[in-house]
């Protein structure tokens, strides 16, 4: 049975896709019985507590500005159990500190190294003076490179010819991601507040997620009197202010655990996803598991699984005319086929995008 070492500086219960992510994965491999222990980056948790989990173990590492001091005192621990247990595989779940680390632990332990790039550290990594040698290095020392989209999986194979690429996607645990008569009865509650179409935003609004772009899209063409946004999650105050300026309809709802979402989704007509790159993300695959449509830019996952005019509407990442343009498609298109267009995409999520699907890509690797 492989055991391994899995380095990452997002898990639960820290917010954001990379640790829902994270958890997922590691979760549904020990499901699968690969032993994980799993190290945490993280000044969250009580340092170096070794907590017994399902097939593996839990361990935060203490995070400190001086990363060298970090990471030795990360090795020495790590040294420590080597004496008791024999690890097959080393993990390093992207980020910095993984990345740093992977290659030099990896080789100390004499096994192989899996990089696993799920979120944007090779589109910020690649550009950096300082961290792209610590990208050039891990991807250099990996027996694997795993990239979570398509396009990621093109881009770092030009660049690295000699590394092994993997294209493993995101997948969705659908056990619970089923809407009950409560969600929906609080679904058409928020839907009834307008009969405007209503276009959803989720998550954490980083600037390379497009949502002040698309807020501007929506403000400064002539469809802002045409929609209404539901979002879910942080909103600049220049946004809010370009909003109430231009009487955009918007209603704010505060960060809210995943199973809230249920109430949230499907009062929604679509769900944008506007970003300038990404990966694959959940919002991705929890509206679309839901039926709902997804309004996004031709990047990264969003190409993988999106056909423009069958399953959602894609725009050209950056292009004010093609957003504006794929509004107008949006609102033009009639409400039953927006049902068939998203009908399109769940069957698609639930058939070749699940959590069991993601898992046999990494079953592979492993194996």
């Amino acid at each position: 049975m492989s055991c391994i070492i899995w380095l990452t500086d997002d898990y639960l219960p820290d917010q954001g896709g990379m640790a829902l992510s994270c958890e997922r994965i590691v979760t549904q491999l020990r499901q699968c019985d690969i032993c994980i222990h799993v190290v945490h980056f993280t000044n969250d948790h009580p340092p170096f507590e070794i907590e017994q989990q399902h097939n593996g173990t839990y361990m935060a590492c203490p995070v400190d500005k001086d990363e060298a001091h970090s990471l030795n005192v990360a090795w020495k621990v790590l040294e420590n159990r080597m004496r008791h247990e024999k690890f097959s595989h080393l993990v390093a779940f992207g980020g910095l500190r993984p990345m740093l680390a992977g290659p030099v632990f990896a080789d100390w332990m004499d096994i192989p190294l899996i990089t696993m790039i799920r979120g944007l550290e090779f589109e910020m990594y690649v550009f950096s003076s300082d961290k792209r040698k610590v990208l050039d290095h891990a991807f250099h020392r990996s027996r694997t490179v795993c990239a979570v989209s398509k396009e990621k999986a093109y881009k770092i194979a030009k660049l690295y010819k000699d590394v092994t690429v993997a294209y493993t996607p995101s997948g969705i645990d659908l056990k619970g991601w089923d809407l009950t008569d409560e969600n929906r009865i609080r679904a058409k509650a928020i839907r009834a507040q307008s009969d405007k179409r209503t276009i959803g935003i989720f998550g954490k609004f980083k600037a390379r997620k497009g949502v002040s772009f698309f807020i501007k899209a929506i403000c400064e063409s002539h469809v802002h009197d045409q929609v209404r946004l539901l979002i879910a999650g942080d909103l600049t105050e220049k946004s809010e202010k370009k909003l109430e300026k231009y009487g955009v309809e918007y209603e704010l709802f505060p960060y809210m655990e995943r199973e809230k979402l249920l109430d949230i989704y499907p009062a929604c007509d679509a769900v944008a996803i506007p970003s300038f790159y990404d990966g694959m993300p959940n919002v991705l695959l929890e509206a679309g598991a839901l039926g709902v449509p997804i309004i996004g830019s031709r990047v990264d996952g969003m190409k993988d699984l999106i056909d423009d005019g069958e399953n959602g509407f894609l725009f050209a990442p950056g292009s004010l005319d093609g957003c504006t343009h794929t509004l107008e498609a949006f609102l033009n298109t009639p409400t039953e086929n927006l049902q068939e267009m998203g009908d399109r995409l769940k069957k698609l999520i639930r058939a070749s995008y699940t959590i069991e699907k993601e898992c046999e890509c990494f079953l592979n690797i492993f194996g």
